[in-house]
């Protein structure tokens, strides 16, 4: 399983800043069971947009998800 390492760098370098792609995956990741990509998503957009209600939203509802399936 792999450890996924967030922080401004890696955000930086990934190029991973359009918030619009960002929620798509991690709504993807989500609707298909990967809640830990979907996760890992939310919190890029949440570091590059600390308000952003969708995320926030999305990361709730993907943790939740996460705990029912164990």
């Amino acid at each position: 399983s792999a450890v996924f390492v967030i922080n401004e760098e890696n955000i930086r370098n990934s190029g991973a800043t359009n918030i619009p792609d960002l929620l798509r995956k991690a709504d993807a990741a989500t609707g298909s069971g990967d809640y830990k990509s979907a996760v890992y998503e939310y919190d890029i957009v949440l570091r590059l947009d600390r308000v952003n209600a969708k995320a926030r939203e999305g990361l709730r509802r993907a943790r939740e998800a996460e705990k029912e399936r164990r």
